[in-house]
């Protein structure tokens, strides 16, 4: 799914991206935070931060122009 091509159009990246959310979204991760080591569910609004970088860093412009289509 990272081989983004011409002809993935607005719903493929709309669905992956989805996708992507509903994986993250609730994942509960253990995380060492003020040098102790902690267990911590990602809230909504952290699940919408990965995805967005996710999608505009990893997946590159490609990814970000055809999502910039759909806000």
């Amino acid at each position: 799914m990272l081989d983004i091509s011409d002809n993935w159009n607005v719903d493929n990246i709309t669905a992956a991206r989805d996708k992507f959310f509903t994986a993250v979204y609730g994942l509960i991760v253990k995380i060492r935070k003020n040098n102790k080591n902690i267990i911590k569910e990602i809230t909504e609004e952290e699940a919408v931060n990965i995805t967005n970088f996710f999608f505009s860093q990893i997946m590159g412009r490609p990814a970000l122009s055809r999502l910039s289509s759909l806000i």
